[in-house]
C-alpha cells in the first residue's frame, strides 16, 4: 500500500507537468491542475485517503464523490477542495457510511514520507559519527518506531547508536537489535 501511494503521488506530478495541464478553465487555472492539487492534498492529509474519493473538475467546479466513515471526514474533504486555488465551486456528493473503514494513519502517504525522512536522518548521523559503524547498522522506521539491526564492535557503540537514534526529533521509540561481534 505504501508503494502504491508513492506511485500515486508520482503520477500526480507527471500529470501536472504534462501538456494536458495546459487547457485552462474560465478562471485561468487548468482543471487537471485543480484535480491534482485536491488529490495531492488528500494524499498528504493524515485523516483522508485519496483512494476513497472520485474528483471531477469541470471549468473550475469540483465534484466530489465516494464514501467516508463519518461527517468529519466528509467536511474535511470538502473544505480542502474549497481551499484549492482555481476551485470556484465544490459539489459534495460524498456519502457518509458508518460501515466504511475509517482511514488509518499508518497507511498514509505522509507517514511513509516521515518514516523515510527519519531513517535518512538517523542513518546520516550514524555515518557521520566516528564512534559508530554507520555502514554496518541497518535502520528501519515504521510509524516513527525505529529498529536498529546489524553488527557493532562494542556495547558502548550499541548504546551510542540507540542514543543517536532516540534523540532525532519525531522518533517515538527505538528497538535496538544490534549484535556485538566477538
Amino acid at each position: 500500500m505504501k508503494l502504491f501511494k508513492v506511485a500515486f503521488c508520482l503520477l500526480i506530478t507527471i500529470l501536472l507537468t504534462s501538456p494536458l495541464a495546459i487547457a485552462a478553465s474560465d478562471n485561468g487555472t487548468s482543471d487537471i491542475i485543480i484535480k491534482t492539487k485536491v488529490l495531492t492534498a488528500y494524499a498528504l492529509n493524515p485523516q483522508l485517503n485519496p483512494f476513497d474519493f472520485e474528483v471531477i473538475v469541470d471549468n473550475g467546479t469540483v465534484t466530489l464523490a465516494g464514501a467516508v466513515a463519518n461527517t468529519a471526514e466528509q467536511d474535511l474533504a470538502v473544505d480542502i477542495a474549497r481551499s484549492v486555488d482555481g476551485a470556484n465551486k465544490v459539489v459534495n456528493n460524498i456519502k457518509v457510511d458508518p460501515n466504511v473503514k475509517q482511514h488509518d494513519r499508518k497507511s498514509n502517504f505522509a507517514q511513509t514520507v516521515d518514516d523515510a525522512s527519519l531513517t535518512a536522518m538517523i542513518k546520516s548521523k550514524l555515518l557521520l559519527n566516528h564512534r559508530t559503524s554507520g555502514l554496518s547498522i541497518h535502520v528501519k522506521t515504521n510509524n516513527a518506531v525505529v529498529t536498529l539491526e546489524g553488527d557493532v564492535a562494542s556495547l558502548s557503540e550499541k548504546q551510542l547508536s540507540e542514543k543517536i537514534a532516540s534523540h532525532v526529533k519525531g522518533v517515538n521509540r527505538v528497538i535496538n537489535n544490534l549484535q556485538i561481534k566477538s
